[in-house]
This record gives C-alpha cells, structure tokens and sequence, in this order.
C-alpha cells in the first residue's frame, strides 16, 4: 500500500503556499509579530524656549485634529523638533481614536511635508519617524524614504541598538526594501553593537529580516543566537512566537544551545500562550525538520504546549486549528487524548470558516498520528471540503481520500459525487502520486467512482505512464483489483509495465 507522500499544505495568514512533497510547507508571510511595544517619547529640553512651548502644546492636546490645526498655525515657527513631536503626538494618539480618511490625508501630507528637516536628525528621529507612519497607517512616499535612507547612511555609526531594531522593524512592517547600502551598514552597525540588544530587539531583528527576506549572514545569525541564549528570560510568548516564525521562514535551524533555552522558556511561560502562538512553535519546528526527542526539555514543552492547548481552545480560531494539527502530523508527535477531543471538537465547531487546504490538513493529521475522532468531524470536513471544492488542489485531494483510507471512513454520496467531478474537470493536474493515494483510498473504503471517472483516470494514466513508481502503479490497478473491476486494457498494459 502506497505510503503518504504528500504531507499536505500547511498556510498562515496572508501566506502564500507552494506545493508540498515530503512534509515542506513555505511561509512567505507572517505570523501576526513583530508587534513592537516601541511607543517613543517627544523630547523634553528647551520647552521653555519659543519651540519648547510648541512642543508643550502639541503634547497637550487631545485630538489628532487638534495636533493638525496647531502645527498648521505654528508651521513657520517650528523646527525639527517640533515636526518630530507632531508625528510622534499623532502616532501615540492613533492607538486610542481612530481617525477617518480625510484627516489621516492630512496626516501623510504633514509628513511629507517635513522632508527638508530630515537632514537633521538624530537616529532616533529616523527610526521614530518610520514607527510612527506605520502606527498610523501610512506609507510613506518614495521621496520621504529616500530622504530618511539618506540621512540612516549618514549617521549610521551613531545608532544605538534601540535605533536598528525600530528602523529595521518599521521599515519591515512598511514592507520597505533595504538599499544595498543600507542593508550592509545596518549588519555592520548591528553585529558592532550586538551586546545591547535585548529581547525584544532580536525578536523583532529576526522577524524583520525574515520579513524583508535579508541575506541571511552567519556571522549576523551567528550572533543573534548566542545574544538570545543570555537574553532567553526576556522572551514573551509573542516574541517566541515570532521567533520561530521568522527562522523556519528563513530556513535557518538554530543551535541546539539556542533550542534547548527557547524550549526552557517557553516551559516557563507556557500559560501565557495564546492559540496562535501554539500552533506557530509547532508549526515552526515542522517546517525546520526539528526532531523534539532530539532537544533538551523538547517533551517537556511538548507537554505544557499540549496542556495549554486544551486550556484556550474555545479561543482557537479554524486556522490555529488546522496548521497545530499539520504541525503536530508533520513532527511525527503524538497529541494527548485530552488535546485530540479538544482540537476535533474546535474543528467542527469551525469548519464552516476553513479552506479546503485546513481541511485536508486536519484529515491529514488525524490519518498520520492514527488519532481516533468521531464520524462527526469527518462528516463536517466533507461538508466544507464540498463547498470549497472549486479551491481543492490536487494535493488537497489526494490527502483526504489517503486519510479517509487510513481511517477507515466512508464518505457521502454527496462528497464522492463532487469531488469526483472536479477531479475528472483537473485530471491534467494530478501527478502519480497523487492518483496513487486517491484511488488507495476509495480501494480502502469500497468506493467506486463511477465509469466514467475511471475513464479520464485512465487516460491521464496512459498519458503519465512514464513518471509512475511501481508503488504508484500498484496503487492504481490495486484498485480494480479490490473492487473487482476490469481496468481498461491500455491502462493494465501501461502501467503493468511500471510493476
């Protein structure tokens, strides 16, 4: 009987997903981190000169619109400083009143407005300017970016570590490219000034470059890893969420030393873990090929997570549940029975808000650590396997009917019918292995397709003869054999010859 080659998909967020061969699931967005707690305070000397008092005001006041009116009456008299204060003011205040479109327009044209003050300022101004048009939404113009990179180049040397983690994380967040020049001196700067870094700053230093797709140097790398083992105890469950987000992202296995610590001081923290943050350890883990048995506290972590899990459950949103349940299929790890209720339980209660990728998933995963659920769950993954079915990749497919085999679970009539369609409208697109494993399945629970199905099957076989496995061929005409059916002569022929 052919073994599961697929491995399913696995998605997070806006992610973007490739196709996946032997357990590989690509993550080219985020986990919702990167969330800095940065919030930049305005300046306090000289508010008793004629500026000072500018600032003074626009920390008084108490709306946005207030901000706009006094910088717009007080423009010809203030300096950077002042325009600093304004955004920061703006920025600080957006987190607790939303503002509508035609003021946040204003807003942007304020920014831009203050480019010829970018000349002068300090490192913190550049990182705090950037903070802040992501705070409020905006996405500053490509003049006002290339005036701040300008004036980063300048005083790069004078970055504090602070600075590079703001700027580097603001710029990630605007989904800003990094020149070449820029990219080099903030690696140089960074590595320079590495032992200031705290928790929240490689965090987010991992997160933006995985993000922004950086080169991944080793020394810089190398660095960042040995600084997170001193700083682990500063870690909170977002950041160790980011973390193992931005390195599986970028393919980049940590060190058994930078392991065994974050495993440490999840264990330690593991009730302040959300849904999310659960399924992006787990998730982060699979997608780095990390053996758990093989990691110092790696069990033990895998047990609080679990324990935890079941905890904040009714708090799992579809797309927590399906990427912990390829996670933990993907890692080979076997979920307690308490986690197992609780996860198929979650899943039929939001099965209606997945997409035909969660779905083959979560089959997936019950098929691959031989979990025992009720018909119930696989009765609601059909459901929505149906309505989606325009959305079902080959893949997908292949591994629910693999799953239903394993299982032993027969679906509808109506589910066999659907499918069944839209596999023969797609039968161009199934690969051996993918023929393989779905008609492994409809063998294992008695379904036959219909003459017609096997008919396209057929000849989309005869077409792919040569890319078969004798594995995939017996697949196939182990089928017909099964249900006691006649296989068209051509096919019997073609891949008989595979055997």
């Amino acid at each position: 009987h052919t073994k599961m080659r697929g491995g399913g998909f696995c998605g997070r967020a806006t992610a973007k997903w490739g196709l996946c061969a032997v357990l590989v699931c690509v993550l080219v967005v985020g986990s919702e981190g990167g969330l800095s707690d940065h919030e930049p305070k305005m300046e306090q000397e000289g508010l008793n000169d004629a500026r000072g008092i500018i600032s003074r005001q626009i920390g008084d006041a108490g709306s946005v619109s207030t901000v706009l009116h006094l910088v717009t009456e007080k423009w010809d008299k203030m300096d950077h400083s002042n325009f600093i204060a304004a955004v920061l003011r703006m920025a600080n205040m957006h987190s607790q009143q939303s503002i509508n479109k035609k003021i946040k327009k204003d807003v942007s044209a304020f920014i831009e407005k203050g480019i010829p003050m970018i000349e002068r300022f300090r490192p913190q101004h550049i990182a705090d300017i950037l903070w802040a048009c992501n705070s409020l939404g905006i996405q500053p113009k490509k003049k006002m970016v290339a005036a701040l990179e300008e004036q980063a180049l300048i005083r790069m040397g004078d970055f504090k570590s602070q600075d590079l983690a703001v700027f580097l994380w603001s710029m990630a967040s605007l989904r800003i490219n990094l020149s070449k020049a820029i990219q080099e001196g903030w690696y140089s700067e960074a590595m320079e000034k590495m032992d200031d870094f705290n928790g929240e700053n490689l965090a987010n230093t991992l997160w933006s470059m995985a993000m922004l797709d950086l080169p991944r140097d080793p020394n810089l790398l190398g660095m960042i890893s040995d600084q997170s083992v001193i700083r682990v105890s500063e870690f909170t469950s977002q950041q160790m969420d980011n973390i193992m987000w931005a390195l599986a992202t970028m393919r980049q296995r940590p060190d058994n030393e930078f392991l065994d610590a974050l495993m440490g001081q999840i264990i330690a923290k593991s009730d302040h873990f959300q849904p999310q943050h659960i399924a992006n350890v787990f998730w982060g883990l699979a997608t780095m090929g990390v053996k758990l048995g093989n990691i110092n506290g790696g069990e033990a972590m895998t047990h609080s997570l679990f324990e935890q899990a079941v905890l904040v459950m009714p708090d799992f949103q579809a797309q927590d549940v399906a990427v912990l349940g390829w996670a933990l299929g993907a890692l080979r790890t076997q979920p307690s029975t308490e986690l197992v209720h609780a996860l198929s339980k979650r899943a039929i209660k939001t099965y209606r808000e997945m997409s035909g990728q969660h779905v083959a998933n979560l089959c997936w995963f019950v098929a691959m650590v031989k979990a025992t659920v009720p018909d119930e769950f696989f009765d609601a993954m059909c459901k929505q396997a149906i309505k989606m079915v325009d959305h079902l990749h080959p893949r997908n497919v292949a591994n629910l009917w693999w799953s239903f085999g394993e299982r032993q679970y027969k679906p509808s009539a109506d589910f066999i019918t659907s499918i069944s369609r839209a596999m023969m409208q797609e039968m161009k697109n199934y690969d051996p292995e993918a023929m393989a494993n779905v008609m492994s399945g409809m063998a294992a629970v008695g379904v036959n397709p219909g003459d017609k199905f096997l008919s396209v099957l057929a000849q989309s076989a005869i077409s792919r003869q040569h890319e078969f496995t004798k594995n995939h061929a017996k697949d196939v005409l182990g089928f017909f054999t099964q249900l006691s059916i006649s296989p068209h002569p051509e096919l019997l022929d073609s891949l008989g010859k595979r055997l």
